[in-house]
């Protein structure tokens, strides 16, 4: 019977110590997938985080072409403003120097109807028409015809 105390400690210590070994293997295994995993979600919040960075960065890009893009907008903009006041400044200078030619011609005019020695009611019939024309053009032009017409 000895033998057999010794037989069934011997197979509880070998059970044990299997129970001890596979034991110890799973939890190892459990820790290196545990790692792994770790490791791939660190690899991806890098990846995503790479991602994030690039889109950020073509946002930026795109928002600063936008912005060169309008300010070349703007700037198109306020040269053809500019070319537009100039443009009407030019008029405007020549309708006021046609305006001043007019009355200088208007004054010339007036001194040769009243030299012209027409009678007193066509001389003031004609000066109170171009008087009036001074302000149209082309009704002042209807009274240069008219007085060309009396004194030839």
């Amino acid at each position: 019977m000895k033998n057999w105390i010794w037989i069934v400690l011997a197979v509880v210590v070998l059970g044990g110590g299997y129970y001890y070994y596979t034991d110890q293997q799973a939890k190892q295994a459990a820790i290196v997938a545990a790692e792994e995993a770790a490791a791939a979600e660190e690899a991806a919040a890098a990846e995503a985080a790479a991602a994030e960075e690039a889109a950020a960065a073509e946002a930026a890009a795109a928002e600063e072409a936008a912005a060169a893009e309008a300010a070349a907008a703007e700037e198109a903009a306020a040269a053809e403003a500019a070319a537009a006041e100039a443009a009407a400044a030019e008029e405007a200078a020549a309708a006021e120097a046609a305006a001043t030619e007019t009355v200088l011609s208007s004054e010339s005019i007036a001194a040769a109807i009243e030299a012209a020695g027409l009678d007193e009611t066509t001389t003031a019939t004609l000066t109170a028409a171009l008087e009036a024309a001074q302000e149209n053009p082309e009704a002042l032009q209807a009274v240069l015809d008219q007085l060309n017409a009396l004194l030839q």
